[in-house]
């Protein structure tokens, strides 16, 4: 989705307390499923990771309205840091969501850049391939250009920044610490990987006990050249998700190798977070959390007010809570259609504990039910929604945790209003389909459930 805003500040500390002055600072950046990021040290030292797409793109992330929205974005990050220098403009490799908006990116800061760091020449032979690279070494002009290599360093005070890979090789001898055989390993890809995806810079950052890695779009064939048979890198704190979420990347050789306690995704609205690559995540040992955050576009600046709280436990919960989704994608709503119904269906595949439930429906939505079908053929409404609005989206929660055995199937219906009687609908003359922004549709039913053994009184 396009947002006109920073997706996520993330400010990261070492194991122990640290004054405020002396926090390494890790801007995450939404460029709609391009690539950008801005890390900030403790002596005010900066270096941005790519800048992301040049303008919208179509189904095949080509730019086709060229902007600089995703520029400005970074631009005003770099304002709010009150950062005086880009110490470093890392470029991983050259393709349109990393590197395409550099030239734009470095004409408008504002501010000096320094030093532009890259794996060296295209590794893909293409014509856009050919004029992103030629269009960022023209924006270099009089600053200093590093070509880097695997085991080479970038200088910043106060943190160490270690190249991993660049232009497919990869560091040949253990970390420190690291070297450990890796039990997940198994065979090599079968098929060599070609281009520039696995020619991207690879990057750990250590601060403190703090380790972080970002590999940009790194593929599964290098991965397993780092990782293989031994353990190069060692365990690390926070994995910047390879590839966008494509299941070209991040194999649990290297994921659950690394053991992250935290991953986060540069993901878009319709690219990446392969279902694979979930997997592979919330498999991974140690992983302590999973965040998804989208926006949806209002055609002006906006200020993102997301808070998020964290309560620790004396005690380590005994059950992991999960959200059932129960979805139906496929479908077109006709329009000037008053009450166009969808249903969805899901089958407790053990007895679950059901602590709340959540439709989510989009402008033209109008009611929702939740229903169960026992195993003995009872029949039961769990929750009617008769008048839905997209701007008061509710959890229902019980007073008590509702218990359904294995086999209930719980039925969601939903009704729409595409007709010009909905003074919500942003078009009634067009007929609607499944889609991330809010003049699409969506027909979710959510509920956070844990799944309980037979006869337990888990609560």
């Amino acid at each position: 989705m396009r947002a006109y805003i920073v997706a996520a500040v993330l400010v990261l500390l070492c194991g122990t307390a640290l004054p405020a002055a002396k926090t390494l600072d890790v801007y995450v950046i939404d460029a709609d499923g391009g690539k950008a990021m801005l890390v900030v040290t403790p002596s005010g030292q900066s270096l941005v990771v790519d800048a992301g797409y040049a303008g919208f793109i179509n189904e095949k992330s080509q730019v086709v309205t060229p902007n600089d929205l995703d520029a400005d974005r970074i631009i005003r990050l770099v304002k709010l840091a009150k950062v005086k220098q880009i110490d470093y403009m890392v470029v991983t490799h050259y393709h349109n969501d990393h590197a395409e908006n550099v030239p734009k990116f470095v004409a408008k800061v504002g501010i000096p850049v320094r030093n532009f760091v890259d794996h060296g020449p295209p590794l893909e032979q293409s014509q856009l391939t050919g004029a992103i690279f030629k269009a960022y070494t023209d924006s270099i002009g009089k600053a200093t250009r590093i070509t880097v290599k695997p085991g080479d360093t970038i200088p910043l005070k106060g943190v160490e920044v270690e190249v991993l890979t660049a232009a497919g090789q990869t560091i040949e001898s253990p970390l420190a610490g690291a070297g450990a055989p890796n039990e997940l390993c198994g065979a090599a890809p079968a098929r060599p990987d070609r281009g520039e995806n696995p020619a991207s810079v690879g990057l750990l950052y250590t601060f403190g006990k703090f380790r972080m890695i970002d590999l940009a779009d790194l593929t599964k064939g290098v991965e397993y050249k780092l990782m293989c048979p031994n353990n190069r890198v060692g365990t690390v704190d926070l994995y910047m998700v390879s590839h966008h979420g494509w299941d070209l990347s991040n194999s649990a050789l290297l994921v659950h190798a690394l053991r992250p306690r935290v991953a986060i995704m540069y993901n878009g609205a319709k690219k990446g977070n392969m279902p694979a690559v979930v997997q592979v995540l919330r498999s991974s040992p140690g992983l302590e959390d999973v965040w998804q955050m989208h926006y949806t576009p209002s055609g002006k600046v906006e200020t993102d007010r997301s808070q998020y709280a964290l309560k620790f436990c004396k005690e380590r919960p005994k059950h992991e809570a999960r959200v059932a989704t129960i979805i139906n994608r496929g479908f077109r709503i006709p329009p000037g259609d008053s009450n166009y119904r969808l249903d969805a269906a899901f089958t407790a595949p053990q007895d679950l504990l059901v602590y709340s439930f959540s439709p989510h429906m989009h402008l033209r939505g109008k009611d929702f039910e939740f229903r169960a079908v026992y195993p003995d053929g009872r029949r039961e409404i769990l929750l009617s929604v008769p008048q839905y609005d997209f701007n008061w989206q509710n959890a229902y929660r019980p007073k008590e945790p509702l218990r359904f055995p294995a086999g209930t199937r719980i039925e969601c219906t939903a009704h729409y209003d595409n007709s010009k009687g909905n003074p919500a609908n942003p078009d009634p003359k067009k007929a609607v389909t499944w889609g991330d922004q809010t003049w699409e549709e969506m027909m979710i039913g959510y509920m956070d459930c844990v799944l309980a053994e037979p006869g337990s009184a888990v609560k």
